[in-house]
């Protein structure tokens, strides 16, 4: 009769099973222990896991025998055990994890007695450290063992990787742990867990630990390991560390750098203070490998020119990170604009809040050329100075940025946005206020405001309001050629200072 019952559920389904259930208990017949389990299987091969969970919980409800979390292992057993598993597979042969941990929390996170079951546990436990439940998974995970059942790598490899991403390296250690303790050989992913999330949280002692201990295990770290322990070593500012490891990745793996590895020894340079040695890396290591650099690459280059001192040449490598097609950040925009307000390059900065928006530079109504020719007469800016902050003229065409001055090639009426960097809005609004101090409002000023409003960025009412009465300003009293020189022995004052400081001890 069982098995009749098993075969009629397969065929006809769940409602089936249920009606020919209910019709042998009205004649009297004796309900097998099975008939339950059988129909949570059917509910689940029909896809309604939650039944098959709505079920135990009746019948367990109908003999008084369910318990919640607070139950204890001591005072009580797990009720209907095996329909209890049963719709544990069933809600992970479907997927259907919130209504297993419902399941699960009303048995008090105990472990079916099968060994499917248990498999069906481990399943939950790996949605729910994916879900940012790695309590709840570890809870499982205790379960199945003290069931006398065993995890497996796959269980703990999703419960590290949250720890590691979640900053919770304390945890990440005492899931390793256990994972010993359960007599499993951790593999190449688990240690590249660990390595990563302890260089990422800071703690380079036991980053290093663990990727000495992988080579112990037969597990050859990567390039992408090996980067991420130069990475984190650079930022520690541990550069002699980071000789060692960049020494043992050169005999591990031969020369075969990545940009990511191109990046990290740029920084590495930099850090020195070996700018020169950091750009003839820069260049050497695509040329001599092949290696196509991508943003990366070029955002280091940047930090480490600006680092130095050197606005001319990070304008350089940023000209040829937009030739390359490369995407530059907000944070590469804001440290090139916050450089040339430092440098007194107001036109500069404007240009670059105009190509972070995808705007070409809005057209200036004074001539660069007339005002170079306006500084030679005046001799006294400093010419040191304004040729290191003087850009060079890329070879590629077809920049947005082009030229010392960023001169616009196309007309306005083309002027559409073709991508946007989040720029803070602070950084923005600092190019503003020094438009409206310089006395450069209706030139610069006014039409950077046009463009961000165009762009739907926010600008604060007050600094616009501001900038539009110093334009006005600036109609009523134009500028005297005594006062545009003032102007200028102010800006060649203020970049010889910065040159000053950054060489000061």
């Amino acid at each position: 009769g069982e098995a009749a019952l098993v075969a009629g559920a397969r065929v006809q389904g769940a409602a089936w099973l249920a009606r020919a259930g209910a019709r042998l208990d009205a004649a009297g017949v004796a309900r097998g222990c099975g008939r339950a389990a059988d129909l949570a299987l059917a509910y689940g091969r029909e896809r309604r896991a939650d039944l098959a969970v709505d079920l135990w919980h009746d019948r367990c409800a109908s003999h008084g025998l369910l318990v919640g979390e607070e139950g204890s292992e001591a005072d009580w057993e797990l009720p209907e055990p095996e329909l209890y598993g049963a719709a544990l597979e069933a809600c992970a042969a479907t997927s259907d994890f919130a209504s297993a941990a419902r399941l699960v929390h009303s048995a008090a996170w105990r472990a079916p007695p099968t060994a499917s079951g248990q498999a069906a546990l481990l399943a939950l436990a790996r949605w729910l450290a994916r879900q940012q439940g790695v309590g709840q998974a570890r809870r499982c995970l205790a379960a199945v063992r003290r069931a006398g059942g065993s995890a497996d790598l796959v269980t703990f490899r999703a419960l590290l990787a949250t720890s590691a991403r979640g900053g919770d390296m304390v945890q990440a250690d005492e899931i390793f742990r256990e994972l010993e303790e359960c007599g499993l050989s951790p593999d190449f992913s688990i240690f590249s867990i660990l390595v990563r999330g302890y260089c990422s949280a800071g703690n380079l002692e036991q980053a290093l630990l663990h990727f000495r201990l992988m080579r112990q295990y037969g597990f050859q770290p990567d390039s992408a390991l090996f980067d991420a322990v130069l990475s984190a070593c650079v930022n520690k500012n541990l550069l002699v560390l980071a000789e060692e490891v960049l020494a043992e990745r050169e005999a591990a793996l031969g020369d075969r750098p990545t940009a990511a590895t191109l990046a990290i020894l740029v920084r590495l340079h930099g850090a020195r203070g070996d700018l020169g040695r950091a750009v003839e890396v820069f260049e050497e290591i695509p040329r001599q490998h092949g290696l196509e650099v991508d943003a990366r690459a070029y955002h280091a280059l940047v930090s480490t020119c600006l680092a130095s001192g050197r606005l001319d040449l990070a304008l350089d490598a940023f000209c040829a990170m937009s030739s390359a097609g490369c995407h530059t950040s907000a944070k590469t925009y804001e440290a090139l604009i916050t450089a040339s307000l430092r440098e007194g390059a107001l036109e500069q900065a404007a240009a670059l809040v105009e190509d972070s928006f995808g705007f070409p530079p809005a057209p200036s109504t004074a001539s660069a050329t007339a005002d170079a020719a306006d500084d030679g007469a005046s001799g006294d800016a400093a010419p040191q100075q304004q040729q290191q902050q003087q850009r060079r003229q890329p070879e590629a065409a077809g920049n947005s940025l082009s030229g010392a001055d960023f001169a616009l090639d196309s007309p306005s009426s083309n002027r559409l946005p073709q991508r946007r960097a989040l720029l803070e809005q602070r950084v923005v609004e600092a190019v503003l206020e020094l438009a409206g101090r310089r006395r450069e409002a209706s030139r610069i000023g006014l039409p950077l405001l046009d463009s961000l409003s165009e762009a739907r960025f926010p600008v604060s009412e007050r600094l616009a309001a501001s900038l539009r009465r110093a334009a006005a300003d600036e109609a009523a009293k134009p500028a005297g050629p005594e006062h545009l020189r003032r102007s200028r022995r102010a800006d060649a004052w203020q970049r010889w200072r910065c040159g000053f400081e950054r060489l000061a001890p």
